[in-house]
């Protein structure tokens, strides 16, 4: 039946020497939360623009939270920085709850060329009557674009007056073509 254990063995048989190892697995009726971030990601991301992430639990996109509650079809929600590269407690970094559905990134709170771990993780209301963690969670790399690099400008004249016109050239910067 669905609540029986199941016993797994393997036998390893060479020659005259036999070897086996057996393992019991059992079958609970829970399952983990099944968590995912549906919005659209980017190759990269420029820093001055704020970055909307929405996330999704069972399938669900509009759970029993208001957007900023701390409950989502029966969950408790959290995002978390996995890269621990991003301050999750300094609450001027995003404009929504870290325990609602959808979390937005403040306008130029991430650093350049830089690689951030986002991830919303969603841990059941009531506790697991195995005991064992339920939570799920879901990730997804936000990749921040570098500005252009290796490049200089020349003024022509170098000094003058505020009726002096300026020419000012710059030449052999690169940037990544993605950025």
């Amino acid at each position: 039946s669905v609540n029986d254990p199941l016993l797994f063995t393997v036998s390893i048989k060479v020659g005259l020497v036999e070897e086996s190892a057996s393992v019991v697995i059992e079958i609970v009726a829970e399952h983990i939360a099944e968590v995912s971030i549906i919005s659209q990601i980017l190759p990269k991301y420029s820093v001055d623009k704020g970055i909307t992430l929405s996330g999704t639990v069972n399938g669900i996109v509009n759970g029993d939270s208001n957007g900023n509650g701390t409950m989502y079809e029966g969950h408790i929600l959290s995002w978390r920085c996995n890269s621990g590269n991003l301050d999750m407690d300094d609450s001027y970094n995003f404009l929504t709850s870290l325990t609602g559905p959808n979390l937005v990134i403040a306008p130029n709170v991430l650093q350049v060329d830089t690689i951030y771990s986002i991830a919303l993780y969603a841990t059941p209301a009531k506790a697991s009557l195995s005991g064992l963690d339920l939570t799920g969670y879901a990730s997804v790399d936000i990749v921040t674009n570098a500005g252009p690099s290796s490049g200089y400008c020349d003024v022509f004249p170098i000094n003058g007056t505020v009726t002096t016109d300026f020419e000012i050239s710059c030449s052999e910067w690169t940037d990544d073509i993605i950025d």
